[in-house]
C-alpha cells in the first residue's frame, strides 16, 4: 500500500484555495451580492471481504464543485466535477440565475 504524502495533500488543498477563490471572484463580477462555493477532492480504498477472504478490492477518486450565487434576489446554482479554467468560469457563468442561454 502507498504511503500517504503529507506534501502532495497540502498542494491539493492550496489548488483547492486557489479554484474556490477564483470561482467567487467570477461569480462578484457577474454581479452577485453573495456567493457561495464548496469544493472538494479525495481518494479512498474500500474493501469487502467475504468467507474471510478479499472478494472486491475497489481504488476511489472524486471531485466536485458547486457554486450558489444569489443575483438581484434570485438564488442560481451549478456544479461541476472538472476543475479546468474554462469549465470553472462556464460553472459560474451557468449558476447565474437570470441566465437564460447558459450551458453548464
Amino acid at each position: 500500500m502507498e504511503a500517504i504524502n503529507s506534501s502532495a495533500l497540502s498542494d491539493n488543498r492550496d489548488e483547492l484555495i486557489r479554484i474556490i477563490d477564483s470561482v467567487l471572484t467570477q461569480a462578484k463580477a457577474l454581479g452577485a451580492t453573495s456567493a457561495e462555493a464548496d469544493i472538494g477532492a479525495g481518494s479512498g480504498l474500500s474493501a469487502n471481504v467475504r468467507k474471510g477472504e478479499i472478494d472486491k478490492l475497489e481504488y476511489e477518486r472524486d471531485k466536485g464543485l458547486g457554486i450558489t450565487v444569489y443575483i438581484d434576489g434570485q438564488k442560481g446554482n451549478a456544479s461541476s466535477s472538472d476543475f479546468s479554467e474554462g469549465r470553472t468560469e462556464r460553472v459560474c457563468a451557468s449558476s447565474n440565475p437570470n441566465c437564460t442561454t447558459c450551458q453548464p
